[in-house]
């Protein structure tokens, strides 16, 4: 199988999105019950005898010993060492929330922007601004009743993946840049008998709307927020263009079957084994999908 990763934005209608992950200090309560985080205490006296713990899933996906290098350089620059506890995405809210019950949470969590509103509800996010967190230094801060709780890091570009190997047996000479494009070869590729594109809206995470579908928005130059930073659904006519868009490949049986319970393992997979042409996936699967073409080219 040849495979093709289209890596370029192309003005307001490429196919390329970015994943939204945040990084949020955890607070405890003292016992005055005033909240309290180790964050800050070891930000204003560091040295050597400080250590941070941070519980994050990038460790897992970047590569190997890319964090610990700037875990290695920050501790340099500053005397503070950090405790890298990575688990695959996956396993990760379950143990920061396991964590959080135990009163073992670490220091640092990295967040996925579907569990903001969860965790805050549990009380286990700390007011990075409260915190001591210099807000100028950061581009945007997400918020839960107007309180700052997490710092949004871009850490993963979000990829079209392409499957050059059905384009060709369709007839589809070039990789689609634009929508229309997309639409017009989405249609020989399912008259060719294949799959065009996987989109993932299973119900058991969020990542298929935030990372595929609102992926695909972001990468052409869509926005959630107007220019005051407030969220706008409503009467967003880009927003609405993309869905009409989703939903005409949907209606013309271009879409990898079970849409709406397919999980982004499922989707990865699928599109790892030849099943579809498309697919919107982190950079991090990058090596699985590697992995899984020299097996195909050992036996060849």
């Amino acid at each position: 199988m040849k495979l093709s990763i289209l890596m370029k934005k192309v003005l307001a209608v490429g196919l390329i999105g970015v994943m939204m992950a945040g990084l949020v200090a955890c607070g405890g309560s003292n016992d005055s019950g005033e909240t309290s985080t180790d964050t800050t205490a070891a930000t204003e006296t560091a040295g050597s005898d400080v250590t941070l713990k941070f519980q994050q899933w990038w460790g897992a996906e970047l590569p190997e010993g890319y964090l610990e290098d700037i875990c290695a350089k920050y501790e340099e620059a500053t005397g503070v060492k950090v405790e890298l506890l990575t688990a695959p995405w996956a396993d990760t809210k379950t143990a920061i929330t396991a964590g959080a019950t135990n009163g073992t949470i670490a220091d640092i969590i990295s967040v996925d922007g579907a569990w903001l509103s969860e965790f805050v509800d549990m009380g286990v996010l700390t007011d990075v601004e409260g915190a001591g967190v210099d807000s100028s230094l950061a581009s945007d801060i997400w918020r839960v009743d107007d309180t700052g709780y997490v710092v949004p890091i871009l850490n993963f570009a979000y990829p079209m993946y392409v499957n050059m190997d059905i384009l060709e047996a369709s007839g589809v000479e070039a990789i689609p840049t634009t929508w229309s494009e997309l639409e017009d070869a989405a249609k020989k590729i399912t008259d060719a008998g294949y799959s065009a594109f996987a989109l993932n809206l299973g119900t058991t995470n969020a990542n298929g709307i935030q990372n595929v579908f609102m992926g695909t928005g972001w990468g052409s130059g869509i926005s959630l927020k107007d220019d005051s930073g407030a969220y706008k659904t409503e009467g967003n006519e880009d927003l609405a263009s993309l869905a009409e868009m989703f939903k005409s490949l949907y209606d013309a049986g271009s879409l990898y079957p079970g849409m709406s319970t397919l999980e982004e393992s499922e989707m990865t997979s699928n599109f790892a084994a030849g099943n579809c042409a498309f697919t919107v996936a982190s950079a991090a699967t990058m090596s699985q999908f590697t992995d899984i073409i020299l097996k195909l080219l050992r036996f060849r």
